[in-house]
């Protein structure tokens, strides 16, 4: 199975940190939910959820 890497733009992992903040969630429960959601749309694809999460995780990692 080819991996599947997804890249967000600054502006977009910006507007999910700053969603993040504003409902108060953790960011771990964000990174959570997000790989559970994608994993609902995407079963077949476990490594490019992994790949997404990794991405949001670095720049959450920053804020």
């Amino acid at each position: 199975m080819p991996q599947v890497c997804i890249h967000l733009s600054e502006k977009e992992l910006k507007e999910i940190d700053d969603y993040r903040k504003e409902w108060g969630i953790p960011r771990s429960r964000l990174l959570v939910r997000t790989f559970q959601a994608y994993a609902r749309n995407y079963p077949h694809d476990v490594r490019a959820a992994k790949s997404f999460i990794e991405e949001i995780s670095k720049i959450l990692k920053d804020g």
